[in-house]
């Protein structure tokens, strides 16, 4: 029996684009996009970020480091989370009528800044019962550490949990685990679902 409901954030709550800060760095800063990816990638400093082994001064300053004109702190702190675009309204909703019906955890890749700066300040975080968060716990999905630790966080086993991702090696690793999963690509695929297993009524025909 379905027990639990463990979301991503990123792309499934919420629609964001790590581009939006690359393109507010070349603007504003200067230097070539594929310089500026090459960095991230070279360095994986926002892996680290996201991993809790960066402070947030720590990760601005060796972006800054590099940077061909060097910016104060809140201007780096403010760019990074720009990332943010708008809410999926559809999922949020689901997020709302789930509340009292099952457990609700969020399971997410994030840092310090993006979280402590806009995640905990959306109205509907409170509704979860769980937040397992990659930087606190120092571990990335799809890692099976952070998975274990979002099972610990809801007090609940594997096999009564449906985990939701957009990304494929996400969902793999949590079926790896017992979890029942689904790839995230349309709201109505998710609401029917949850019809499925009995938490939602059906649709009217």
């Amino acid at each position: 029996m379905l027990k639990g409901v463990i979301f991503d954030f990123g792309n499934v709550l919420y629609r964001f684009d790590t581009y939006l800060f690359l393109r507010q760095v070349v603007e504003k800063v200067g230097g070539e996009t594929e310089r500026w990816i090459d960095f991230f990638q070279t360095t994986r400093v926002a892996d680290l970020y996201e991993r809790g082994m960066l402070t947030t001064d720590e990760f601005i300053g060796r972006i800054d480091a590099v940077s061909p004109r060097p910016q104060p702190k809140e201007f780096w702190k403010k760019t990074f989370l720009d990332i943010f675009i708008t809410p999926i309204p559809e999922n949020i909703s689901l997020v709302r009528e789930l509340h009292g019906l099952c457990h609700l955890g969020l399971l997410s890749n994030t840092n310090q800044l993006h979280f402590e700066g806009f995640i905990q300040n959306l109205d509907f975080l409170p509704l979860f019962d769980s937040l397992t968060l990659s930087y606190r716990e120092l571990s990335l999905k799809p890692e099976e550490k952070i998975f274990r630790r979002a099972l610990e966080n809801i007090g609940l086993p594997a096999q009564d949990c449906l985990f939701i991702d957009d990304k494929e090696e996400n969902i793999l690793a949590a079926r790896n685990l017992g979890f029942r999963s689904h790839l995230y690509r349309d709201p109505g695929e998710v609401r029917r679902l949850l019809q499925k297993e009995g938490l939602f009524p059906p649709s009217p025909a």
